[in-house]
């Protein structure tokens, strides 16, 4: 006589032993901890069937869609499909996942449902933005978004007065920041469209007395 033994295999339970390799159920009358007599030769194999377990993705600041987080549940070695599945997060650029937030950080997110729960939070890097003053001449600002520059102070001439800068170069145009105002850089500024140029604006002295506007 022999004791029926157990077996495992992470990821998956037991459910007993079958006389066919790829058997889904198992046989009932060899159960783990039975004791049998054999009279002949035979080959058991184990039966288990996979547990299901979740993959989350969290957003880590940014967004899938309106959710912050994206998860699947499947049973284990169940393939994923990650189709279209990417957050988003204002100000950054998306630079990977780490497992649990800790760690290398990582590219490739598993292909099939994993033996354990598993979470990966997205890594972001801060966008670059570079502003732009003309005055004749164009200066760069380069800040990460969320930091702050500087709007140059320009010295007055004979004739004009500075009195700011503006998004486009017409005579008309409403002065958006002040020489030496500071500037966040912030995602969806409106002040600025798409951080592009700043133009310099101009009162003209009248020796009349009148004053003009003009932007150049």
């Amino acid at each position: 006589t022999v004791t029926v033994p157990s077996a495992s295999k992470t990821g998956f339970e037991f459910k007993g032993w079958a006389t066919t390799k790829d058997a889904t159920t198992a046989d009932t009358d060899f159960k783990a901890g039975e004791t049998i007599a054999f009279t002949e030769n035979k080959t058991f194999y184990p039966v288990f069937i996979a547990n299901n377990f979740t993959v989350t993705l969290n957003g880590n600041g940014g967004l899938f869609g309106n959710e912050e987080t994206w998860s699947v549940t499947g049973a284990c070695g169940t393939a994923i499909d990650y189709a279209n599945v990417q957050p988003v997060r204002e100000g950054y650029d998306f630079a990977g996942w780490k497992l649990n937030n800790v760690g290398e950080t990582i590219k490739q997110l598993p292909g099939k449902i994993p033996t354990a729960d598993a979470e990966y939070f997205a890594q972001w890097t801060l966008k670059q933005v570079t502003v732009k003053f003309n005055d004749g001449e164009i200066k760069e600002l380069t800040g990460d978004y969320f930091s702050t520059v500087t709007a140059p102070a320009l010295e007055d001439t004979e004739s004009h007065t500075f009195r700011g800068w503006a998004a486009t170069d017409s005579a008309d145009a409403e002065i958006l920041y002040q020489g030496g105002e500071t500037i966040t850089l912030n995602p969806g500024e409106t002040l600025v469209v798409d951080y592009g140029q700043n133009f310099a604006g101009w009162d003209a002295f009248d020796v009349q007395g009148e004053a003009g506007t003009v932007v150049h």
